[in-house]
């Protein structure tokens, strides 16, 4: 002898589960779907930020190179050392 409420599940019922299964299904597959679409948006803007710092990187590098350049130019022009004071002395 089945149970009272197994003799009350009809086809509505049946349906009525299957739609709910679905709802369920489709909001989950939408949640998903967007939080996808935010995290690959997210990525794009940290791989934008990635590329503009590796430019600056360059930038940066070659100013330094620059002022290493001049800065041996300078070293060659001025000597390292003060020229010293001391005078010979006077012999006549």
């Amino acid at each position: 002898m089945k149970p009272n409420w197994i003799k009350e599940w009809d086809t509505s019922t049946t349906f009525l589960l299957v739609l709910l299964v679905l709802l369920l299904l489709s909001v989950i597959k939408i949640y998903v779907t967007s939080h996808i679409y935010y995290e690959s948006r997210h990525i794009h803007r940290l791989e934008q930020e990635v590329a503009a710092l590796k430019e600056e990187k360059t930038l940066i590098a070659m100013r330094v190179e620059t002022l290493q350049y001049k800065s041996q130019i300078t070293d060659t022009i001025f000597p390292l050392e003060p020229p010293t004071t001391e005078e010979p002395p006077y012999d006549p």
